[in-house]
């Protein structure tokens, strides 16, 4: 608690017969000679249901009862793996496999996208949550990132 974090997650699909996969990155931001931790969990997680539901940072569409109540700063979104030497920790600069990539500074703009990309965040407001539809795969594992306790303590 109240230490900054470095978090990456990369997700591979099953195929093939073969499991999907997530790794993921920590590093505390707190202490530099600590090393990025790395850790992956396997699954059967075959394709993302894209839904129709906006992008969220730090929640699910539509219910801020389950909405992450921290800081989040820079935010990358990546086509594809990235290696350790190109993540946002190592290079704060835009890659070509770069989909989105948000600041949250002033001077950028705070919901600008600075990859060039166009796909600057918007605040809406938050809709009474509907109890007869779901969270689609990608809103909940995004959810799941950003509110696991268990996540932060990764060795």
């Amino acid at each position: 608690m109240h230490k900054p974090y470095f978090v990456a997650a990369s997700l591979t699909f099953a195929k093939g017969g073969q499991p999907g996969r997530v790794a993921f990155t920590l590093k505390d931001l707190a202490n530099d000679d600590e090393p990025l931790l790395h850790d992956q969990v396997e699954g059967a997680l075959a394709q993302l249901d894209t839904g129709t539901h906006p992008f969220h940072i730090g929640g699910k569409h539509a219910e801020p009862e389950g909405s992450f109540h921290g800081v989040v700063d820079d935010v990358r979104l990546s086509a594809g793996a990235l290696p350790d030497d190109r993540l946002l920790y190592a290079s704060e600069d835009p890659l070509p496999s770069t989909l989105g990539f948000w600041r949250f500074e002033n001077k950028t703009g705070t919901l600008r996208d600075s990859s060039g990309k166009g796909r600057d965040l918007a605040v809406g407001a938050v809709k009474t949550p509907d109890t007869k539809s779901t969270a689609t795969p990608l809103a909940a594992l995004c959810h799941a990132l950003l509110n696991s306790s268990e996540f932060l303590y990764v060795e």
